[in-house]
């Protein structure tokens, strides 16, 4: 359903990954939402001019296929990592979840960047799978049903070093990305998903196929999306038993 006023306006992180925009068509799509997005610069990340490509992408599909939608999605907000504020006490919650569960490197500055654009709640592309939700688990409440049960840190955890979330909200955390990949083929915005990004170490503008996040994509059914070379070496990497040949690999990509 197509909504003629926006019924709020909800502040996303988006990076031009799958979650983040799985995150931000289903608020315009399904919820009849304005959606401001938030994205980081990471000045010493291989990937951010292929993320800024990726967001433009989804940001013209959404234009071709669904202009009443696309006005919704307002001008992007945005700063440096060099530019926020440094706070060693959010750096040393950081480190010591990070040392549990291994959680990305984006949910050091994400609670900085918050305050720095005055913003008390962001949303987070999160989904059931990721490490975060572990550290979670049994931490949050509800706060929303509608399309998604929507959860933020409880009152209770923001002592402790799960403060480090206390900003954000997690409207994905019940998610899988086969929920997300039928939720999408559903609302007829599949296709515009296939213009996300996900590689952490890209060769020459394209995804390489063997670090962490090429194998999350394969895995999760995206495939199809790497380049024949890289689906190759994918195969290489993560499926040969020579252990060996692995590593090889590892030098020559990296």
């Amino acid at each position: 359903m197509l909504h003629e006023t926006p019924s709020r306006t909800i502040h996303l992180l988006w990076t031009g990954g799958w979650d983040s925009t799985f995150r931000l068509l289903s608020a315009l799509r399904l919820e009849g939402a304005e959606v401001r997005p938030h994205y980081v610069l990471d000045p010493s990340s291989p990937c951010s001019e292929l993320e800024i490509d990726a967001m433009q992408r989804v940001r013209e599909a959404l234009q071709r296929h669904s202009p009443a939608l696309a006005e919704r999605l307002l001008p992007m907000s945005s700063a440096s990592l060099d530019d926020l504020p440094e706070d060693d006490a959010e750096t040393e919650r950081y480190a010591r979840l990070s040392a549990r569960s291994g959680i990305g490197r984006h949910y050091e500055w994400l609670g900085r960047y918050a305050r720095h654009a005055g913003l008390d709640e962001i949303e987070v592309g999160c989904h059931r799978d990721d490490p975060a939700m572990s550290l979670l688990n049994g931490c949050l409440r509800r706060v929303g049903e509608r399309p998604f049960a929507t959860y933020r840190l409880a009152d209770e955890a923001r002592e402790t070093d799960l403060g480090l979330f206390s900003r954000l909200t997690f409207p994905l955390a019940e998610l899988t990305r086969a929920d997300m990949r039928r939720f999408a083929l559903d609302g007829g915005f599949l296709e515009q998903l296939e213009h996300t990004w996900f590689c952490l170490t890209p060769r020459r503008g394209s995804a390489c196929g063997v670090c962490a996040k090429c194998h999350e994509a394969a895995v999760d059914g995206m495939g199809h999306r790497l380049p024949p070379v890289s689906r190759r070496l994918h195969d290489v990497k993560w499926h040969t038993r020579w252990k060996p040949r692995q590593h090889v690999i590892d030098r020559v990509v990296g």
